[in-house]
């Protein structure tokens, strides 16, 4: 009797977890959506004075143009997003042209607007004004990837150099194993760069590569 009363007390918690896990996922998906449905991203605003008002706008706008969400929203309102934060991208680097991270949001935003040459480019200044930190890395390294999975002839050395940044540590070899598995048409562009790094680099790239396999 005592084992089946545990055992549905067990249940009873697991269904109640589970629904307050629904509940959560219902909550910020909402957090989510309602930001595409303020003015912010759909009309050109003023352009903050401040750099914590500017890194706030192009954090805004990475967070929307790349989240799993934005897929559930018309095409139309999808491009006008990305054109609003292409704006916001430009109209800070004519402030401060090597301003790294707003290359990287405009690189996004051409990426979105399919617009993959102006994206490259995008993405080599980003890499040019600032190589470092791996943050910055690795989103280079996102567009990148997504964009030599499908269009082979946009190569650029920003490429190769990124990934040698990426490959000087665990965290960055297991980021470029991981989209090189959501993206595996990719793999014979970027093993072909991998070809030229040093061999303690090309052992972490190799068991990064496993680790994510298995």
């Amino acid at each position: 009797m005592f084992n089946d009363l545990s055992e549905s007390l067990k249940r009873a918690v697991f269904v109640f977890l589970a629904v307050m896990l629904f509940v959560i996922a219902l909550v910020q998906m909402g957090r989510e959506l309602r930001v595409f449905t303020t003015g912010f991203l759909y009309q050109d605003q003023p352009i903050p004075l401040s750099m914590n008002g500017q890194l706030t706008v192009l954090h805004t706008c990475e967070k929307v143009m790349s989240s799993p969400y934005s897929k559930m929203q018309p095409t139309v309102q999808i491009v006008q997003i990305s054109e609003s934060c292409k704006s916001y991208a430009s109209r800070i680097l004519e402030k401060t042209p090597a301003f790294s991270f707003a290359h990287l949001i405009a690189a996004q935003a051409y990426f979105n607007l399919e617009d993959y040459e102006k994206s490259l480019a995008s993405v080599a200044l980003s890499e040019k004004f600032a190589p470092g930190p791996l943050w910055l890395v690795e989103r280079r390294i996102d567009i990148l990837i997504k964009i030599t999975a499908t269009h082979t002839e946009f190569i650029e050395d920003a490429f190769s150099r990124d990934i040698t940044r990426l490959l000087q540590s665990d965290r960055g070899a297991e980021f470029l194993s991981d989209r090189l598995y959501l993206h595996p048409t990719a793999k014979p562009i970027v093993f072909g760069m991998i070809e030229y790094q040093n061999p303690k680099l090309q052992h972490r790239f190799l068991s990064a590569l496993r680790r994510v396999a298995s």
